[in-house]
């Protein structure tokens, strides 16, 4: 073979390996909305204190984390990567806590997976939150995980928890299946997931609790829930995201009684990570991964949400391809100013929350503003190393 043409061979060959390398870094995919790194992603310690006391659970819209504490088990079990100090400071306020019985306790799991924490670690962080912040109240749902002993579940989290000491001052003692935030303030609000016994599933949403006394707090099955969390393959992302589309929608315009609560999460055949955020690979601003599918192949309405960006797919390359974009993702889209959901989208229950995501929901509350159009920054929002610190009260 001619040096020449080896030449121009290795020079085609470098070309190739380039434009790859050069259309796989176009498509890393930092978005406010995922974040897989730890730590505080927002300040928002206090975000309640300027909303009214009369307005009730179901108007609010409020930032959950799915399984809180899953943080071990590597990607197919991971779901957090902020700890719940830092949860809690960027302004989520609901948690999805799963409890498996240990002797006259609880431990911390997700599956089978023992999560190297205890309850009494979780109610030792929000009670010490809610101390620091009384203007704040923690929604907690609480299952049993990993293990089948009802009656003992209900057992000790009555005698360990419910009435210790420590904690039994903080916890929500109300009867209103409803409660307007003034009364739930300061308190750990249980959204009772075990001895369902005391909590017949309403007949609809809109059913009335009047008669439902659970003996811990408001009845989880009381919310209008989507959680269709089983995925088969990645390629069930999208109806993933139909589920989600539809239960905003009906947070948007519908019954403003009705307290609604939309997982974006989902597993099984996906990586939690891989539903959130769309993405290969689970850091931060890894690219989104392809579908594969050549954009020109199925029209515009296939898959409409998910993006067309120039990629390398399998049949006639370069072109066009259908790339997956993850729920969280697609959610704070459609909460952008003039986005289709501006209203209300009821508790989203996330995993690996970005910043931007938190914020837009929490922003949807501004009807409910004290003092319309005027929030006070008086816990320093938004100021990371002073998050968390008062300067100042106002009335």
């Amino acid at each position: 073979m001619p040096s020449t043409l080896k030449s121009r061979l290795k020079v085609s060959l470098s070309s190739l390996i380039l434009i790859f390398s050069l259309t796989e870094a176009s498509h890393a995919h930092r978005h406010e909305s995922y974040s897989h790194d730890g730590g505080r992603q927002t300040c928002q310690p206090c975000w309640m204190k300027y909303l009214k006391d009369d307005v009730r659970l179901s108007e609010l819209s409020i930032p959950g984390t799915h399984e809180t504490m899953s943080f071990y088990g590597g990607d197919i079990v991971q779901c957090q990567s902020m700890a719940l100090n830092f949860q809690l400071e960027s302004g989520i306020r609901v948690l999805d806590i799963r409890c498996a019985v240990v002797e006259n306790g609880f431990n911390i799991y997700h599956g089978f997976i023992y999560q190297k924490a205890n309850f009494d670690d979780v109610l030792k962080t929000v009670v010490a939150f809610l101390r620091n912040h009384p203007s704040e109240t923690v929604l907690m749902r609480v299952k049993e995980e990993n293990t089948d002993r009802r009656e003992r579940f209900e057992e000790n989290f009555r005698k360990t928890y419910w009435n210790n000491k420590d904690y039994k001052d903080f916890m929500w003692k109300g009867t209103d299946q409803n409660p307007t935030l003034g009364e739930m303030r300061g308190k750990i609000v249980i959204l009772q997931d075990f001895a369902r016994w005391q909590c017949p599933k309403p007949e609809s949403p809109s059913s009335p609790t009047i008669s439902i006394h659970p003996d811990y707090g408001i009845c989880y099955n009381s919310f209008d829930i989507q959680d269709e969390h089983k995925m088969g393959t990645n390629f069930d992302l999208y109806d993933k995201w139909l589920w989600v589309k539809a239960y905003l929608e009906l947070a948007n315009k519908g019954d403003r009684k009705i307290k609604y609560m939309n997982y974006l999460s989902a597993s099984g055949g996906s990586f939690p990570y891989f539903v959130v955020s769309g993405h290969s690979s689970p850091a931060t601003r890894d690219p989104r991964l392809s579908t594969g599918i050549p954009a020109y192949t199925v029209g515009s309405s296939y898959w409409e949400n998910f993006p067309r960006l120039p990629g390398f797919c399998p049949i006639h390359v370069p072109n066009q391809c259908i790339f997956f974009e993850g729920t969280n993702t697609l959610t704070y889209g459609g909460m952008r100013p003039g986005g289709e959901y501006q209203n209300r989208v009821g508790t989203i229950m996330t995993d690996f929350p970005g910043w931007g995501l938190i914020n837009r929901i929490i922003d949807l509350n501004k009807p409910f503003w004290k003092v319309p159009n005027r929030r006070p920054n008086e816990c320093n929002e938004n100021v990371p190393r002073n998050c968390g610190r008062v300067r100042g009260r106002s009335k």
